[in-house]
C-alpha cells in the first residue's frame, strides 16, 4: 500500500530539507526545479521521475517562473 501525495512550489520557493528512512518516488507534473539528492544537483523538468533513496538528504527548488508541482508516492507503513 502506498499514499500518493501532491505539492506545489511557488516560484522561488522550496521545498523542506529533508532525510527520512523511506524510499520514495516524485513524478514530476509542471514546472521545473533543482533537485538537491546528498551531495549533487540535478535539474528536474514536467514528466520526469525521480527515485530517492532511504535516508537521502533531498530539496527541491523551484527554478523558472511557474510554480513546481509534483506527485509524491511513499510507502503507507513508514
Amino acid at each position: 500500500h502506498f499514499h500518493l501525495r501532491y505539492f506545489a512550489v511557488q516560484p522561488g520557493g522550496h521545498t523542506s530539507l529533508d532525510q527520512h528512512a523511506h524510499d520514495h518516488g516524485v513524478y514530476i507534473l509542471h514546472g521545473k526545479a533543482h533537485l538537491r539528492l546528498d551531495d549533487e544537483e540535478h535539474e528536474v523538468y514536467a514528466g520526469d521521475v525521480v527515485y530517492i533513496g532511504g535516508n537521502e538528504v533531498h530539496q527541491f527548488f523551484t527554478a523558472g517562473e511557474e510554480p513546481f508541482g509534483f506527485l509524491c508516492v511513499v510507502p503507507a507503513k513508514r
